[in-house]
């Protein structure tokens, strides 16, 4: 099978609505499969980084507005969401950097 024969092989898998088969097959010097599979990563990465940015800003409000309620706002100890901010960073900063060193 010479390389337009797969490419044609390629685009009858993309209009059966179907995604080709991963492989280790050189196109341009790249790797189609690992390429889509870094797209993938990137994209679960915005996906938790938007998640924990609209959480942390509930939790950091909900921790606000019980502090005020109970009248103890310039306590440190009553900041618990600072604990789950660096908790959940820490998994986060993990997770970019995996996906940063498997591009690699």
């Amino acid at each position: 099978m010479n390389g337009s024969e797969r490419r044609d092989h390629r685009e009858d898998d993309l209009s059966h609505g179907t995604e080709p088969h991963p492989t280790n097959e050189h196109s341009d010097g790249q790797f189609p499969a690992l390429d889509l599979l870094h797209v993938h990563e990137r994209r679960a990465l915005r996906i938790h980084a938007i998640v924990f940015a609209m959480s942390m800003a509930l939790i950091v409000l909900v921790n606000a507005a019980l502090n005020a309620a109970a009248g103890i706002t310039g306590e440190w100890w009553a900041w618990w969401s600072i604990v789950a901010l660096m908790g959940w960073a820490l998994g986060l900063s993990v997770h970019g950097t995996v996906v940063r060193l498997s591009r690699r």
